[in-house]
């Protein structure tokens, strides 16, 4: 129940006014509340708020002008309702934590607390590559931030990750993160104070090795995860990270980070062309440039029919042990190319070489070949790669011919190919691209079945397989 203003005019006896107040519900599931407290813009309104029931509190001296946020605090959690300021729509509901945050003029002037943003953010970890210290944020839609005023924010939620930071922005501010853990250290009506930063710009150059300007590289800005833990042990570019902003450098490879506070910060710079380089920014005062070292490239020729093949993809795939182990997935990742009128190939290759080449026709006939490199190697040449021409795999139904079959593979590598068969009552064809173990998966009407066996090996060379399977029902 949203609160209600009450406003006397006199009291009939005395004739006197009553002092204007509000009043309103404290919700259901808030256990144990045990005080009310009034969070205003202006210091100078004299309102105090309490508990009249254990279901109802009232807050004496607001007006209709007053503006703020009435907390009410209970056992396990709190409640907040706002009086002249927007809130959430769910505002009311019970929350594990809230805090008041007041940003102070710190750096900059009372005239450039406008504007500003407050939120909550946490590195968003995949599920699978748990050894990753370069994480997007993801914004945490659970925290709810109510503006009272300029640089006074209530800001409420359920338990946060771990690793949780709020993030302080503005049009004259310098954008700060602190860890949000540092808020619930304290009564949540006791003002967290965060000094406002003025707004730096970091400006920068990309060089090749040669000292070219290099332009259109993708740039990427990173800033140490905030955390209340002690990480200063670490080496600086081991500690986990999270993306503040990226941009590409311009013609004559310059690039600006605007509105920043304060460093570390690591500068992280990929071209696909002249490689990759990294800078730590430990003074926001003085330009950077980030010098690339070249990559290390594969080089071939592809063949078919022994006839150079024109236009044929060319790509690394990194095994899944290495992507899933990397600390950073752009290690393990490059931009794709492809062949020449002559059949020939340049591809320029990540840091970490554990994985293959795969070479792709336009009919998606494929092969991959395995890299052999020394530590000091700046070419590795595959020589000519033989893509074959598509194994037919023949599939018979026994038991149903209403049914389609698709197949995936090949099974454990990445880029795996889907593929749907083409029927003839219930024998089903497939045209795999490439050799392997791939594995089979049948449709028939709305439903979808598992087929036994399920995984056939198709090899490289000798007679097209046939194999004859049967729904898993």
């Amino acid at each position: 129940m949203s609160p209600t203003t009450i406003f006397m005019a006199a009291l009939v006896a005395f004739g006197q006014h009553e002092v204007a107040h509000t009043v309103g519900t404290v919700p259901a599931s808030l256990m144990a509340p045990s005080r009310a407290v009034w969070i205003g813009a202006d210091p100078a309104d004299a309102v105090v708020c309490s508990l009249t029931t254990a279901s109802q509190w009232r807050c004496d001296g607001a007006s209709d002008t007053s503006r703020g946020v009435v907390l009410i605090v209970g056992a396990e959690g709190l409640a907040y309702m706002s009086v002249g300021v927007p809130a959430d729509a769910s505002a009311g509901a019970v929350k594990k934590w809230g805090r008041l945050v007041v940003v102070t003029e710190g750096g900059v002037s009372t005239e450039d607390l406008r504007n500003l943003t407050l939120s909550v953010w946490a590195p968003e970890r995949p599920q699978h590559r748990s050894q990753t210290n370069r994480f997007v944020p993801t914004r945490d839609s659970g925290v709810e931030v109510v503006r009272i005023t300029n640089g006074m924010f209530w800001i409420a939620g359920d338990a946060p990750a771990a690793d949780a930071f709020v993030r302080l922005e503005g049009p004259a501010l310098g954008s700060q993160e602190l860890a949000a853990a540092a808020l619930m250290d304290g009564p949540p009506e006791a003002p967290y104070y965060i000094q406002a930063a003025a707004p730096v710009t970091l400006d920068g150059r990309v060089k090749s090795s040669r000292g070219e300007d290099v332009a259109e590289a993708e740039i990427e800005l990173y800033a140490p995860v905030p955390t209340s833990g002690d990480l200063l042990s670490e080496p600086f570019a081991a500690r986990p990270m999270v993306r503040l902003a990226t941009t590409r450098s311009g013609k004559n490879g310059d690039f600006a980070f605007e509105r920043l506070a304060s460093g570390p910060l690591l500068v992280a710079v990929i071209h696909p062309t002249f490689g990759r380089g990294t800078a730590i920014i430990t003074s926001l005062g003085e330009p950077v440039a980030v010098r690339l070292v070249p990559p290390v490239v594969a080089t071939g020729r592809v063949i078919r029919g022994q006839v150079p093949l024109v236009g044929a993809k060319v790509r690394f795939v990194p095994t899944q042990a290495a992507l899933m182990g990397s600390r950073d997935p752009k290690d393990v990742l490059a931009e794709e190319g492809t062949s020449g009128s002559d059949g020939r190939f340049t591809l320029p290759l990540p840091p970490l070489l554990t994985g293959e080449v795969q070479v792709v026709a336009a009919d998606g006939a494929s092969v991959r070949v395995g890299l052999t490199a020394s530590a000091s190697s700046s070419e590795i040449s595959l020589g000519d790669v033989v893509l074959p021409d598509p194994r037919r795999l023949t599939v018979r139904l026994v038991d149903s011919a209403a049914c389609t079959l698709s197949a995936v593979g090949p099974l454990g590598t990445l880029g795996l190919t889907m593929l749907r068969a083409t029927s003839a009552g219930n024998v089903h064809w497939f045209d795999i691209p490439e050799s392997g173990r791939w594995a089979l998966n049948a449709e028939c009407g709305a439903k979808s079945y598992a087929v036994e066996p399920m995984v056939v090996d198709v090899p490289s060379t000798g007679p097209d397989p046939v194999i004859d399977v049967r729904l898993v029902k």
